[in-house]
């Protein structure tokens, strides 16, 4: 939960990139697994774009041939959208905002 560094109300977006390496085996990964999220995620895996996901919607189907054993980048994009921020009117303001977190990934 980003709130703990101060990002709690954060309402834009957030562009990450990393690269990783990986082992012989998660060569042939067909399923880049995303951890539930509650924000809009738009991601990239060596320059192939995936469908963008809402919410908290599963994984992302791979192209055969897009991993590498080293060298593979994962460019990641979250949206926040203002109205996050506000407190759900249609069931009395019960709702709390969702936590802006970071996503975790594993491969299948």
């Amino acid at each position: 939960d980003l709130t703990v560094q101060g990002l709690g109300e954060f309402m834009n977006i957030l562009d990450l990139q990393t690269t990783f390496d990986l082992p012989e085996k998660l060569l042939t990964s067909q399923i880049l697994h995303c951890s539930n999220i509650p924000h809009t995620a738009e991601v990239a895996v060596n320059g192939v774009k995936l469908p963008a996901k809402l919410w908290n919607y599963g994984g992302f189907i791979l192209p055969a041939g897009v991993l590498k054993s080293s060298g593979n980048t994962l460019h990641l994009v979250l949206t926040q959208t203002p109205g996050n921020l506000y407190r759900r009117r249609w069931n009395g303001g019960l709702t709390p905002p969702m936590p802006f977190i970071l996503p975790e990934f594993s491969l299948s």
